[in-house]
């Protein structure tokens, strides 16, 4: 049975702009997200889709119905809730990045795992080395500024940022839309190698088509509303990397997995947590495997 992380129930949005003016940007919106899954959200502009991603991000609260993550209603919940929620299971990937531009890549990394407090400083250094080797980015650039970055590296930057904490889920705005062809595919095949091979579930609006055939699950959203059922779509499971890549990769994500479980033993998380890490770990280890 599919875990579902999110649920909307009849979610509906209204901006007035004058007393005589309203938009409705959410006209009964129900939707449930699996974990493991790649959505895609497509519409045409001003169909309600960045709405939509921002209620599931829980940056904007809905006019009425229920918003449900990780099986806990959030819909009435406080400021201050919302962003320990957002910190704890939410990854954020914007269009434009929105690295912090005095911190090198590392620390723009970093500083998401110091903000929460979970893991040590040097905790953190480590996951985010791993993260990094993870999304590809060449060790040469670890210590470099946004502004020497390419904008294909600073979206893996900020990928590698929107997993710094092992969200949920990470949310992905037009991650291609400011990036040439070349940049493009290499952003795709790493949000897709961390979908099959990591099984981190992402929800990604976009305008192109090209992102779209990445997806499991592709839905249209128009004037608000869901259009007709949601398509399944054909994976697409061959990765553009060598199999030397592949393995240091999974070997990366292994140390990844093995520092999250020793900070969950020694924050004394919850036994399902931690069975959940050591089942990663054990999934992780098979595929290097089988190498």
């Amino acid at each position: 049975m599919n875990e579902i992380i999110i649920e909307l129930v009849d979610v509906k949005k209204i901006y007035t702009l004058t007393k005589e003016i309203q938009v409705h940007a959410l006209r009964g919106v129900d939707l449930q997200v699996s974990r493991g899954e790649l959505l895609i959200i497509m519409g045409p502009s001003g169909s309600g889709k960045t709405t939509l991603l921002q209620i599931i991000g829980t940056l904007d609260k809905p006019t009425s119905g229920r918003v449900i993550i990780d099986g806990i209603d959030v819909t009435d919940f406080n400021e201050n809730q919302l962003a320990r929620l957002r910190r704890e299971k939410i990854g954020f990937v914007f269009q434009f990045f929105n690295l912090i531009p005095t911190l090198t890549a590392i620390e723009n990394v970093m500083f998401p795992m110091l903000l929460a407090g979970k893991y040590t400083k040097e905790e953190a250094l480590k996951r985010a080395q791993l993260l990094l080797t993870v999304v590809g980015l060449e060790k040469e650039r670890w210590m470099n500024t946004p502004r020497k970055l390419s904008g294909g590296q600073q979206q893996k930057v900020a990928i590698a940022r929107a997993l710094a904490n092992n969200p949920k889920y990470v949310l992905m705005d037009e991650p291609t839309g400011n990036l040439d062809v070349y940049s493009s595919a290499k952003v795709l095949d790493t949000v897709k190698w961390l979908n099959q091979f990591y099984g981190q579930t992402f929800i990604v609006v976009t305008h192109n088509p090209e992102v779209a055939e990445m997806g499991s699950r592709l839905i249209y959203i128009r004037d608000g509303r869901i259009m007709g059922s949601p398509k399944t779509l054909i994976r697409l499971d061959t990765l553009q990397l060598s199999k030397e890549e592949i393995k240091m990769r999974l070997e990366a994500q292994l140390d990844l997995l093995k520092i999250e479980l020793s900070s969950a033993k020694r924050r004394n998380a919850e036994s399902k947590i931690i069975d959940e890490i050591e089942e990663k770990i054990s999934r992780t280890e098979e595929k290097l495997r089988g190498l």
